[in-house]
């Protein structure tokens, strides 16, 4: 990038609505806990949420508007309001779905624990297969707005920012921090064949930029070209960091580090209903082998470890993820298995950890591309082999005696032990230089910062695509 470039997107800063509380219709106490919920520390076992509340309060403050500067042609445009916080405290009906005991300010709960706010997203994920159907057809059915996705205070203040003088000269130029991208892109795909425009409120916010840590629609790649998405790492608490100041990562004394959650993985298993839903990747169509084929070759490998939680459930407590940052950060290889979409929290503890991700799915969604340069720090595995290994060692272990055990063909993992030590050295201290970009930190360089940058670069690009490429406008 040239220096008069750099010099450009230094310029371009964010506009930042007020929150418009007169029109969102919440009361007071209302307010006062969705504000305390978004400076309360986060909890460690809300890996979800935890991206999406840093960044609403950090980029404000990282990209703020240049002192006496008023040039709204260099400004890109937030309402600086996170829809699960405030959902949370305004839905009654959301937390009865969800069995939650509303935490009351000032309060402790009964384990002493932050409020559970993102047990009300996981009800809005598992609901989402129903919505993405809803959202593939024309016209939308009644309860499309109906959704656990947002909430109707939430709504009203996207409902005023789409009344501003801003948004409807430049729509393209709202930033729009959502867990589900998908959900809104879908809405203006469909509204787009069938209109020509976006009428709803979800297509509507997909005219801008979106910021999430991943999407589902098989058009993700042309959705990033355009710069109308951003992929962003998920928050990593802060005890997954390895101390660098007191040892080297080469002190690692395992050579790789499993992990697994269960089994039960279907590709984007919540948007079924889709058309278009992004498992066209041979990992992603057949993640339960993969997963398989990954525990197999770990445990028969000289040096591999694996962990594995009692159930489900128990996998996002506090004292299991404390486990699991022990064993990362005392491994030089950590695998990364496919989940139910590409990307997965384990990918930011991971590098937090200074443990070299090994993927299995493709890089190429990775977030911050033009700053990470993902081959030095990153491995990848065979999927074909994977396969290839999970199915012989099926066979072999269901035809071999009780009183045996069946071992398969060549471990494809067996490259992690042959590569030479300068090499592994480099790249964990590549690792190390690198993992800022996935530190939620108020202090800089840090995951806010990077985002800044991905920015003002979409900023630019998007400015020369637009005598280039139809846009589509609200109805």
């Amino acid at each position: 990038m040239s220096a008069s470039t750099i010099d450009a997107h230094r310029q371009v800063y964010l506009h930042t609505y007020p929150i418009p509380w007169h029109v969102i219709n919440v009361s007071a106490q209302q307010r006062a806990d969705y504000e305390m919920l978004m400076q309360q520390p986060l909890n460690p076992q809300y890996a979800y949420i935890g991206a999406s509340t840093s960044l609403t309060r950090q980029l404000p403050r990282v990209m703020a508007r240049p002192a006496g500067s008023s040039d709204h042609a260099r400004a890109l445009f937030f309402l600086p309001l996170s829809p699960w916080p405030l959902c949370f405290v305004t839905d009654r009906a959301l937390r009865k779905m969800v069995k939650v005991d509303y935490w009351q300010p000032g309060q402790s709960s009964a384990r002493g624990q932050l409020p559970p706010v993102e047990r009300a997203m996981d009800a809005a994920r598992f609901s989402s297969r129903g919505r993405m159907k809803d959202v593939s057809t024309y016209p939308h059915s009644r309860i499309f707005n109906q959704t656990t996705h947002t909430c109707a205070a939430y709504e009203r203040a996207v409902r005023w920012t789409f009344e501003q003088p801003t948004w409807l000269r430049a729509p393209e130029r709202h930033l729009w921090i959502y867990e589900f991208p998908h959900f809104l892109r879908g809405a203006l795909l469909v509204e787009q064949r069938a209109r020509g425009c976006a009428e709803s409120l979800h297509a509507k916010m997909a005219l801008g930029i979106l910021l999430a840590q991943e999407d589902r629609l098989g058009d993700w790649r042309q959705a990033r070209s355009l710069n109308h998405l951003i992929i962003i790492p998920f928050y990593s608490p802060p005890f997954f960091e390895f101390d660098a100041s007191r040892a080297t990562p080469t002190e690692h004394k395992d050579l790789l580090a499993a992990e697994s959650s269960g089994s039960g993985v279907v590709c984007h298993r919540f948007d079924r209903g889709m058309r278009g839903f992004a498992c066209d990747d041979e990992v992603m169509r057949h993640p339960n082998q993969v997963r398989q084929a990954l525990k197999m070759a770990t445990t028969r490998l000289a040096g591999g470890s694996l962990l594995s939680p009692a159930d489900r459930l128990s996998h996002y407590h506090t004292h299991f993820l404390v486990r699991k940052a022990a064993l990362y950060n005392r491994s030089n290889f950590c695998l990364v298995p496919p989940g139910d979409s590409t990307m997965t929290p384990r990918i930011s503890s991971f590098i937090a950890a200074a443990c070299i991700p090994v993927f299995t799915v493709t890089r190429d969604y990775l977030p911050f591309q033009s700053l990470i340069p993902w081959a030095d720090v990153s491995l990848s595995a065979n999927a074909t082999d994977l396969l290839k290994y999970y199915s012989i060692n099926k066979r072999r272990n269901a035809s071999a005696p009780a009183n045996t055990s069946a071992t398969g063909s060549e471990n494809p993992l067996d490259f992690l032990r042959a590569m030479p030590r300068e090499e592994l050295t480099r790249m964990q201290q590549a690792l190390l230089s690198a993992r800022y970009h996935f530190l939620y930190r108020d202090e800089a360089p840090s995951a806010a910062h990077s985002v800044a940058h991905e920015l003002r670069e979409a900023f630019g690009k998007r400015g020369e695509q637009r005598n280039h490429t139809h846009r589509v406008r609200p109805c």
